[in-house]
């Protein structure tokens, strides 16, 4: 039964990425160069060979190959040129080849990318390019063993007609007030450059938000500038489940602006960054909580949230500085099941200094700091990885520290032997003396434990650890790879400064995890976790999770009880790279 559910977990994926329809790029004959090597020759030719996630096993069934054929458009070349980091009469330097091929790679609908310089008989080189398309289809799921079994749904397209545009829309049941839904749309090639335009409305069971951005990330040490421009408002309802059973609300109106920009100083391989941003942040709380409950929402009576977060409006101009020495480990099977990734090793530290402008509206005078650090190491047959983020707010009127925010996450991979490997992770954050409301819960999220979702507590400080041993077997029946993992978790909050927070002890789970990649050597990993908690707050039962999700680009990203509490200017907002 459980193969067959493995089996079926694979061909659904197949059926959401594959297609039979030819790239739009010219077609090659014969077996593929080996790497080529650039040494300073001239380009006169660049040639782009897009592939789809194509699969063996799904063209010899003629009725899925049919169905397949609408689903998924080749990347466009034109695309595949977009990030490429040079042009033709150009110079051909490894350095420039290597980051090309690194840069694809790290594309969110590119699985993989090789980038080959090739000798012609009369001088120059010819440079060319294959890429592999990742699956097209996004989708992700949340259930649990009590009806309704379906709670969440996300669906979407990473890369409509093969043009780097990202769209997708999610809905969620609450059980209780309204069904939530929202929409996505990202265009990674913006203007024909590798600009990000995004877009994003939501409507939650209570509030909404709606967010405009337009960024040039730092992708590489060859970059000379990255910026970013940000505008947003959200009608969020922050909630603090209390023991009883009480769920109790603040309703905050929030509008933010962030513009800044970076520029380079040095060489690639270790370089400095400095650069300025100007940022605004108006938070409105209301002065009267609510309760939620089995008949809706009400005006709160307890007297602990009433009053308790003010208005504040906060407009500053930061510095920005980085300092980065960073070279590239080429690995597989680490955060994808057999993809190739990047793992970036050495160090990078980035840093902000914010100063509050009168002048654009702060109602009062402090100062605000953060930094950022990532430090990676790869051996042979293992890796250690470690990124940390904090920020606190600095008022002169008091002479105090406030808004205090630590987040970060060590992990360290095992690879005993091909397809087989053990990772241990260890997740933590933490936070004092927040000017708005904020929590962080015991599970749900990216951030909490496995089999908690339904857990009420809630704290200041979380840590949770996480150990898994993976077994992959590539591309299985010429549909993709497959992997089987078993997973425990284990961790716990501190009650802190949060309102109905409480310390809770160490609470564990453990399951088992059905992975698919597709195509094989994808960075996407289609996963369904199957989490049953050890010593649960109730009744123990069985938790599912169904996610796609591609974790070969970036290490670690915050979990959203987290990030949505940092000020929308911090190291990483421009500090991005893959």
């Amino acid at each position: 039964m459980r193969v067959a559910g493995c089996v079926a977990l694979l061909c659904a994926a197949r059926l959401a990425g594959a297609q039979a329809v030819p790239a739009p790029t010219p077609a090659r004959t014969g077996p593929k160069p080996t790497r080529g090597l650039c040494d300073g020759e001239e380009i006169r030719e660049i040639v782009v060979y897009a592939s789809a996630p194509t699969v063996a096993g799904v063209r010899k069934i003629p009725v899925l190959r049919d169905v397949v054929q609408t689903v998924h458009t080749t990347t466009q070349a034109k695309v595949v040129l977009g990030f490429l980091q040079f042009h033709e009469g150009e110079k051909c330097t490894e350095l420039k080849r290597a980051e090309s091929e690194r840069i694809l790679r790290a594309q969110p609908f590119i699985a993989d990318a090789r980038v080959a310089a090739l000798p012609l008989p009369d001088g120059g080189v010819r440079v060319e390019v294959y890429t592999s398309d990742e699956v097209s289809l996004l989708l992700g799921m949340r259930g649990g063993s009590k009806s309704p079994f379906l709670t969440g749904l996300r669906l979407g397209n990473s890369n409509l007609q093969g043009n780097a545009i990202r769209a997708e829309a999610n809905w969620r049941h609450d059980g209780l007030l309204r069904e939530g839904v929202g929409a996505r749309v990202e265009d990674h090639l913006f203007l024909g450059r590798p600009n990000i335009l995004a877009a994003n409305i939501t409507r939650d069971p209570l509030g909404g938000a709606r967010q405009l951005s337009f960024t040039r990330p730092f992708f590489t040490d060859l970059q000379r500038v990255a910026w970013r421009a940000m505008a947003a408002a959200s009608n969020d309802y922050p909630t603090f489940d209390e023991w009883n059973g009480d769920t109790h609300a603040v309703r905050m109106q929030r509008d933010f602006l962030d513009m800044g920009a970076l520029a380079r100083v040095g060489t690639p391989g270790q370089l400095a960054l400095f650069g300025l941003s100007v940022t605004r942040d108006d938070e409105r709380p209301y002065a009267d909580p609510l309760i939620i409950d089995d008949d809706g929402v009400h005006v709160d009576t307890n007297p602990l949230l009433r009053g308790r977060y003010l208005t504040h409006r906060s407009a500053r101009l930061n510095t920005l500085l980085g300092w980065r020495r960073i070279a590239f480990a080429r690995v597989s099977g680490f955060d994808g099941l057999t993809a190739t990734q990047d793992i970036p090793v050495g160090l990078q530290v980035g840093g902000l200094v914010g100063h509050s402008l009168k002048g654009l509206g702060a109602d009062e005078a402090d100062q605000l700091a953060a930094a950022d650090l990532y430090s990676g190491r790869v051996w042979a047959h293992s890796a250690l990885r470690i990124q940390l983020q904090g920020e606190a707010r600095h008022t002169s009127e008091t002479d105090a520290w406030d808004d205090i925010l630590t987040s970060g996450r060590v992990a360290h991979y095992m690879q005993p032997s091909p397809g087989h490997l053990m990772l241990a992770s260890l997740d933590w954050a933490a936070g004092w003396r927040q000017r708005s409301p904020f929590r962080l819960a015991l599970g749900g999220g990216e951030g909490g434990l496995r089999g908690f979702d339904d857990a009420r507590t809630i704290g200041g400080q979380r840590a949770v650890m996480r150990v898994e041993d993976r077994y992959a077997a590539p591309n299985l029946f010429g549909l993709g790879d497959l992997g089987l993992a078993t997973f425990v978790d284990a961790g716990r909050v501190w009650a802190s400064d949060v309102p109905f927070g409480r310390t809770s002890p160490v609470r564990a789970s453990a399951g088992v995890s059905v992975l698919a990649a597709v195509p094989s050597k994808s960075g996407k990993t289609w996963r369904l976790d199957i989490a049953l908690p050890i010593n649960p707050e109730n009744a123990r039962r069985l938790e599912f999770r169904f996610s796609s999700l591609d974790r070969t680009t970036f290490f670690w990203r915050e979990p959203g009880d987290v990030a949505g509490m940092r000020p929308r200017t911090v190291p990483s907002s421009l500090f991005s790279w893959p």
